[in-house]
């Protein structure tokens, strides 16, 4: 079986049309870079937003996922394709910044105990004050009884300015 030969017109088309997005897509990305953005910054959401803002240059997120569109963001090091950069810095400088980093670290450790034994000062604090306030409570409620018990009754006694409790 013979494969079917396509119209010459509508290959011409198609690689017309193909040509005019690899256009679009290089143009945003351009814009991208003019206006500042690395290559690292250029992502696809990014490059679809800026395309809505050019004149008649939208691009759908279908579209970057085309082949020569994927080839284009290959040979440009955007998007998903970031070329990565190693850079090498001097072993010097490296233990430098791991002596700072583990002194940091000592620094920290010691607040950090610091502030352990500031908190359970304060919780034996509140719990001493909590078997306090128990123990007037305590004190208050005998008091309510055995003034009730002699027939006065303390509130009153309370809200009267005329009296005054000496300690």
């Amino acid at each position: 079986m013979q494969k079917r030969q396509l119209n010459d017109g509508l290959l011409n088309r198609q690689e017309e049309k193909r040509l005019a997005s690899i256009n679009k897509v290089q143009a945003v990305i351009q814009q991208l870079r003019d206006e500042g953005y690395s290559e690292a910054q250029i992502t696809l959401p990014k490059i679809v937003e800026w395309s809505m803002q050019m004149p008649d240059c939208e691009i759908s997120r279908a579209l970057l996922d085309k082949k020569h569109i994927v080839d284009v963001l290959k040979k440009e090091g955007v998007g998903p394709y970031v070329r990565k950069v190693v850079i090498r810095q001097n072993p010097e400088k490296i233990e430098k910044e791991l002596e700072k980093a583990k002194s940091t670290i000592e620094r920290l450790q010691a607040l950090l105990q610091d502030e352990k034994r500031k908190k359970e000062t304060l919780r034996i604090d509140l719990e001493t004050e909590k078997e306090k306030s128990s123990a007037l409570r305590a004190m208050m409620q005998e008091m309510y009884i055995y003034a009730s018990n002699l027939g006065v009754d303390l509130q009153l006694v309370i809200d009267n300015p005329k009296f005054q409790i000496v300690k």
